[in-house]
């Protein structure tokens, strides 16, 4: 079994290094008709 901890870790040293994490957002925003089109 590996180590389950593994990404925890890799972003808490990451982050305490100065490397902070990035995330791009992108959402779809449409109404009610164009739903039930």
């Amino acid at each position: 079994m590996g180590d389950n901890d593994y990404q925890r870790r890799d972003l808490f040293e990451a982050i305490d290094s100065g490397d902070f994490p990035q995330w791009d957002l992108g959402i779809q925003v449409f109404d009610q008709a164009f739903a039930e089109a």
